[in-house]
């Protein structure tokens, strides 16, 4: 068999376009099954960052006679979950959201979420710097809290631990603004 290869070398080295065929063709096979090993490890093989991920849980409302399988859970059915203490040990809910970041140069769209207080407690996740979401904040009439992701704080402020006013402005109110999450 290796007497073979010095063989296989020459012949390569004689015909260059049928060698660039081969070795384009070695390099997309190679470069799409990495990309889908890559996927399927993150989607299906490895666990969510969160400890005890067997235990969380997501709450979703079917209406499958208006088509409609899949539907988020309205306030007045979360609340009822929240208070259900047999069924959860704790509760959370977010919703995507569309954000527009003004006041810091030129405005910027974002993607954000809408969520209760508990939802880090839930995940067992920690803010980085500054502080958590508490009960008040979820209270009616409370002032408006964000937490913003590590990269978008370094990207607006860099290494500084707070805004220059203290808040940020989103969906034109006023938003006080804690460090965030990696």
């Amino acid at each position: 068999m290796w007497s073979s290869v010095p063989y296989a070398a020459r012949v390569l080295r004689k015909s260059t376009r049928f060698t660039a065929t081969v070795l384009l063709t070695l390099a997309l096979g190679i470069g799409a099954n990495a990309a889908i090993f890559s996927v399927v490890d993150a989607v299906l093989v490895r666990r969510l960052p969160i400890r005890d991920s067997q235990k969380v849980v997501v709450v979703h409302d079917q209406f499958p006679t208006l088509n409609l399988p899949r539907t988020t859970v309205s306030v007045l059915q979360f609340r009822d979950f929240s208070h259900r203490t047999d069924l959860f040990q704790s509760t959370a809910s977010l919703k995507g959201t569309d954000l527009t970041l003004t006041g810091q140069g030129q405005a910027l769209h974002l993607q954000g979420m809408e969520v209760t207080s508990q939802l880090f407690m839930v995940l067992f996740v920690r803010p980085d710097l500054g502080r958590d979401f508490t009960s008040q904040d979820d209270t009616y009439g409370s002032a408006p809290v964000v937490l913003v992701s590590h990269g978008l704080w370094q990207r607006l402020f860099g290494r500084s631990l707070f805004p220059p006013q203290g808040f940020l402005r989103l969906r034109r109110q006023q938003m006080t603004a804690t460090t965030g999450l990696r």
